[in-house]
């Protein structure tokens, strides 16, 4: 359950900073990125476990 729910998170977080770059907010964009891609390796290793 917290894996799908990490995952689902981590596309959350990739449209923002989709959103963030339309708006030309580099840092929020990377902000996001990073964060969504911390939150795919936690998502995949709960749902692993």
């Amino acid at each position: 359950m917290l894996g799908i729910l990490g995952i689902a998170v981590g596309f959350l977080m990739v449209f923002m900073a989709g959103v963030a770059s339309r708006r030309n907010q580099t840092f929020w964009m990377w902000a996001f990125i990073t964060f969504a891609i911390l939150d795919f390796f936690t998502g995949i290793a709960y749902f692993i476990e």
